[in-house]
């Protein structure tokens, strides 16, 4: 992946936002891993602009200001009150957005503006979001989110849905979590239409099949897309 020149606040900030984010990542199994891709479109030099995803969809941030290149990770400062950062990544399925919350007065709704092929964003009951065209084709999705606190504790959050944006609301004021709390949005776009292209859901198991069809993003259906369909194409 191409990265905006480092730019941003402060270079010493941006790489302890990182190493909280990966600290975090290592607490959850089933995050997808970091990965280096080239191919992928460039993350924006500044946050208030689109990130723009592979298959035609973007991604808008809740993010201003220049960004900072920390490796393979884009560190911007979020918007709104109090300390909080966003940074991109490229993984195996797609792209993720993560959010990284400083102190108790930065913000818990945290919205990504959905566009280009994105017309219609579905919540499930699983927790998880499925993006349709005007077709009414699935052409992306994010899994079920989840947040963790500094200590490894679990932070309760939710998407809701307002249009073609994407809310993620993350409850770090709800009691005394010990910063910095971590969340991370992926957007799985790529593989699952290159799934669709080429029905790799006939080899899932039938109540598989059904949520895959039906844009149900859970864990079950994201661990097919990277134990069977990332290690047959090269999508992933």
């Amino acid at each position: 992946m191409v990265f905006a020149p480092a730019a941003a606040a402060n270079s010493d900030e941006a790489r302890a936002t990182v190493s909280e984010i990966h600290q975090a990542l290592k607490a959850q199994p089933a995050a997808p891993p970091t990965i280096v891709d080239r191919t992928a479109p460039e993350a924006p030099a500044v946050g208030s602009q689109d990130l723009q995803l592979r298959g035609g969809g973007t991604l808008g941030l809740p993010a201003r200001g220049a960004g900072t290149a920390v490796g393979a990770t884009t560190v911007y400062d979020a918007t709104g009150p109090g300390s909080a950062q966003i940074a991109v990544q490229q993984v195996g399925l797609g792209t993720r957005a993560l959010i990284n919350i400083d102190e108790r007065s930065a913000p818990e709704r945290f919205e990504f503006r959905m566009g280009g092929n994105v017309s219609r964003l579905q919540l499930n009951r699983d927790g998880s979001v499925a993006a349709y065209n005007t077709s009414g084709d699935l052409v992306g999705g994010f899994p079920a989110p989840w947040a963790i606190d500094a200590a490894g504790r679990s932070v309760a959050t939710r998407f809701v849905i307002d249009g073609t944006t994407l809310v993620q609301i993350v409850k770090h004021r709800a009691q005394a979590f010990d910063y910095g709390v971590t969340a991370d949005p992926v957007w799985l776009g790529l593989a699952i239409r290159a799934c669709l292209a080429v029905r790799c859901y006939r080899w899932m198991p039938g109540y598989l099949q059904r949520q895959f069809l039906h844009g149900h993003m859970n864990p079950a259906v994201v661990g097919f897309l990277r134990a069977w369909f990332c290690a047959r194409t090269w999508i992933c």
